[in-house]
């Protein structure tokens, strides 16, 4: 039966790729170069033993498309699939000069604009730009980079704070965004028990360090620029201080579902009917200020997740999460988001763990499916 399935899945490709073939003929008004892209495509499904079937179809279609040679369209095939993994950490020595620091040791926005123009961004230098914000406390300062048209573009988020052993970090790092969990958002993720996919839209996107910058300012001080990719959105924090009711409701709702599918994507049920058996992966810092709301959107952005760590229960997330939303009903409704998030059959265990682990959540039905 599966190799049945399998005739018929090439049958199927060469069929394709033969209409494709005829759409070249009728495109090209040379003949000679449309019977050359048939030959190179005969060719490659003749050898597709040593070259994936994904990959022919991509390399017929910038063939017909793009009307690009085969070693041009094989390079930009190669091109595509390499943006889509996690780049390496780069720990990079920089140097500001004493007019580009501010009284505080930190960089100017427009140093930083200078330094982001040289590393990132040679031809696009008119279209970014750099703004400073509150950061919390003297030795750290927090800047946004975004697009100059579009200041909600954010491009990039940086942070300063004092030196630290950032070795062990950035290999943490790598590690976790060469694994499933760095993926998240680019692979395809299934629930647990049914093996259906889980839409990437209820899935939070995780915001990844690119590299870590270290320079030494006019106090002798070494400093740290962490330079993370942009999230969109207010922090969770921010958020629940609005008084928009709605806003908060919104807020609330796509973090239980965002917590629940994030979890769910890494989960193992070690016991299918008792759900403090069933193990995740953890953020191990998921409170409020490390979570983003994109009103706009709806999606959920975690950020600091160099402490991620696997094999922990789901408790180990929720109740940080919980217990920072200090309002009672948008916690209920945060909880009933979480557990509506699971399947239909795994609901009212879910509830029930639930209802013994939090004192104060009431049994209440499902109330977003009302």
């Amino acid at each position: 039966m599966i190799r049945s399935k399998q005739t018929l899945h090439f049958i199927c490709i060469q069929i394709t790729l033969l209409m494709v073939s005829a759409q070249i003929i009728a495109k090209n008004q040379n003949t000679t170069k449309s019977l050359e892209k048939i030959a190179i495509i005969t060719k490659m499904l003749q050898n597709r033993t040593t070259l994936n079937l994904k990959n022919i179809i991509e390399i017929t279609k910038l063939l017909y498309k793009q009307q690009e040679p085969e070693r041009k369209a094989k390079k930009t095939l190669k091109k595509k699939i390499s943006a889509k993994r996690r780049n390496n950490i780069l720990i990079q020595n920089i140097n500001f000069q004493p007019n580009e620091l501010n009284e505080k040791g930190h960089p100017t926005p427009q140093a930083l604009e200078k330094i982001l123009i040289k590393e990132y961004f040679p031809r696009f230098h008119q279209n970014i730009t750099v703004e400073r914000f509150n950061g919390g406390n003297i030795n750290e300062a927090l800047y946004r980079v975004f697009d100059k048209k579009n200041k909600e573009k954010g491009i990039f988020f940086l942070k300063i704070s004092p030196l630290y052993d950032i070795v062990s970090d950035a290999e943490k790092l790598e590690i976790l965004q060469q694994s499933s969990v760095g993926r998240l958002g680019l692979d395809t993720f299934y629930y647990p028990d049914s093996k259906k996919v889980i839409p990437k839209k209820e899935l939070p996107r995780l915001i990844w360090i690119d590299r870590f910058w270290i320079y030494k300012n006019q106090y002798h001080q070494e400093k740290i620029i962490e330079v993370t990719h942009a999230a969109h959105g207010s922090t969770v924090f921010n958020t629940l201080q609005s008084k928009d009711q709605d806003l908060k409701n919104k807020c609330v709702q796509a973090l239980g579902s965002a917590l629940a599918s994030f979890q769910q994507a890494f989960m193992i049920c070690l016991d299918q009917n008792d759900p403090a058996s069933w193990l995740t992966m953890a953020h191990q810092d998921l409170h409020s200020g490390n979570v983003l709301f994109d009103p706009k959107t709806s999606r959920i952005y975690f950020i600091d997740n160099a402490n991620m760590q696997a094999s922990k229960t789901l408790l180990y997330d929720l109740e940080m999460l919980y217990y920072f939303i200090s309002d009672r009903p948008l916690r209920t409704l945060f909880l009933n988001s979480y557990i509506n998030a699971y399947p239909e059959n795994k609901q009212k265990l879910i509830t029930n763990f639930i209802a013994i682990n939090f004192k104060d959540y009431p049994r209440i039905p499902n109330i977003l499916k009302n």
